[in-house]
């Protein structure tokens, strides 16, 4: 990436700061309810719970970026105009990891999370 580009993708107002830690709340909130789901759908219960559970963290996050955001007009940017360096947000789950099987067990969702949260 040139440094044109880099400046071009770069976060230069608080607006947009907040745009993109609102997005990156929601993926993640989506990502933990379509893995739930998944889990539910092996009979995996108590893996499904807890991403039930790390899906409403998630929303509180939500909350908490709404609450700040009040009195700001946040851009509306366009999913592949996100200044994050993969496709995917860096908080939410990869779908693409290879942790992730229907016969996972608690301590795996827990570490997908906190790879997440460091992300």
């Amino acid at each position: 990436m040139s440094s044109a580009e880099s400046q071009e993708s770069a976060i230069q107002s608080i607006e947009q700061l907040l745009a993109h830690a609102l997005a990156m709340e929601v993926e993640a909130v989506e990502r933990y309810e379509t893995l739930a789901d998944q889990m539910e759908t092996h009979n995996n219960r108590e893996v499904a719970a807890l991403f039930r559970k790390l899906a409403e963290i998630e929303k509180l996050h939500v909350d908490n970026v709404n609450d700040i955001s009040a009195g700001h007009t946040l851009p509306h940017i366009a999913p592949w105009e996100y200044a994050w360096q993969a496709p995917e947000s860096p908080e939410a789950p990869s779908m693409s990891a290879d942790g992730i099987h229907y016969m996972m067990h608690p301590y795996h969702a827990i570490a997908m999370a906190l790879e997440g949260e460091r992300r």
